[in-house]
């Protein structure tokens, strides 16, 4: 992006645009424990020096403590950069950008904080990301599609105190401690979702082993049915939850409405989900905890 826009507008607004980009790092330097956050890159000019600071700013590993405030050690590279290569900015520009950074870094991970259904839409649709195979192909295999999920299910195990940052008051801490409370939430209710999709593709697994497939696998359609088609969904009696067991009911309710195909048109795909609602429906949250013990 540098090297296109250099030549186009002054080098402060410039200066202003690289920190926005790399402000999107800043969930990933802190859930690493590492600074992640080069100097500005080479492209702000052609010289020979700028490119050789840059070469000595690769990422270094830092004490957890300075890892815990990546926005500051940023700030403070940011600083350096303006006042060794004369940009020009005074404290409150330098200040100001850096605080549009962390607002478009917080909005980035803004869906985190939406409600529950939505979350987990769009946390769905990233599982293309979390497995190759997915992207590639539509016929794509049972194990394909657990390796996607199993990766998604990680994704939980990050802590909500990661994902916001806040510069010099902005946002307010009382805001960052309220966007922390409302992704914790999301992100336990997510696990134990994802969770019920594991199980339910394990019992689609050894399906498919039982009737010959190869390890336990095959195509997802040959026993879940192509979209548009008829699929095992529709076999399926209308999802309830057994008395005798206790699920969560914000997950059985979203998975319910996630299974609908009318609700779910931007989903990636949503076969599984019918069955997952099923399933967990009837067996419950303790029965599903039992059944990770002997899946993979």
């Amino acid at each position: 992006a540098t090297r296109i826009l250099r030549n186009a507008m002054p080098l402060k607004n410039l200066a202003k645009i690289v920190v926005c980009i790399y402000s999107l790092n800043f969930i990933v330097a802190r859930r690493e424990n590492h600074n992640s956050l080069k100097y500005m890159s080479s492209g702000l000019y052609d010289s020979k020096k700028i490119r050789t600071a840059s070469e000595k700013s690769d990422p270094t590993i830092l004490d957890p403590n300075i890892a815990a405030n990546v926005v500051e050690v940023f700030f403070g590279r940011f600083v350096e950069i303006n006042e060794t290569f004369g940009i020009g900015m005074d404290e409150r520009s330098l200040v100001e950008a850096m605080q549009r950074g962390v607002d478009l870094s917080n909005r980035s991970a803004g869906f985190v904080v939406s409600g529950f259904r939505e979350y987990m839409r769009k946390s769905w649709n990233m599982l293309p990301f979390m497995a190759p195979p997915l992207q590639e192909q539509k016929l794509y295999s049972l194990n394909d599609f657990h390796c996607g999920v199993q990766n998604l299910l990680r994704a939980y195990d990050l802590s909500p105190t990661t994902i916001f940052s806040s510069f010099r008051g902005t946002p307010l801490m009382l805001e960052i401690e309220s966007f922390e409370r409302k992704a914790a939430q999301n992100l336990m209710l997510g696990r134990i979702y994802v969770q019920a999709v594991t199980v339910t593709l394990s019992i689609i697994s050894a399906f498919a082993l039982l009737s010959g497939g190869c390890g336990g696998d095959a195509p997802m359609s040959y026993f879940l049915g192509e979209q548009g088609s008829h699929q095992l969904r529709d076999d399926l009696p209308e999802p309830t939850t057994n008395t005798q067991t206790s699920c969560n009911e914000t997950v059985y309710k979203s998975l319910c409405w996630h299974s609908k195909e009318g609700s779910t048109a931007c989903f990636f795909d949503n076969s599984i989900l019918p069955i997952t609602a099923y399933v967990y429906g009837n067996i419950g949250d303790a029965a599903v905890k039992k059944a990770l013990n002997y899946t993979t």
